[in-house]
């Protein structure tokens, strides 16, 4: 049987493991606390529906029906009041990338695909 150091290889790859596991479950722990992926996806939300009402105004999409529009609308002053409007876009391209590699890391880090950027 291979060793390292005293242990057996397979108690020193389960130790190793676990000490792993134990890191991954801190950086969950303060990602979470720091920069939740909720708060992430619902900026990326509002923007989006900030591009939405660009091309509904250029004639590139239908128009949201009235009930939907509201409901948008309501949600959106929303996320204004919770976050500042200076907090919640829109950026520029280099904002948009960083802000979706945010959410890609978070969700990686929390357990997700990488690709991840589903809101």
């Amino acid at each position: 049987m291979v060793r390292m150091g005293s242990l057996p290889c397979s108690s020193y790859m389960r130790i190793r493991i676990c000490r792993l596991n134990c890191i991954r479950f801190m950086i969950m722990e303060l990602a979470s606390e720091v920069a939740p992926p909720a708060t992430v996806s619902t900026k990326v939300w509002y923007v989006r529906k900030l591009i939405l009402r660009e091309k509904i105004e250029r004639g590139e999409h239908d128009p949201l029906s009235p009930e939907l529009g509201e409901h948008v609308q309501a949600a959106m002053r929303a996320i204004e009041e919770r976050y500042g409007p200076e907090n919640v876009g829109p950026w520029d391209d280099w904002g948009w990338g960083f802000v979706h590699g945010k959410l890609s890391a978070l969700r990686w880090v929390l357990g997700s695909e990488w690709d991840f950027l589903d809101t």
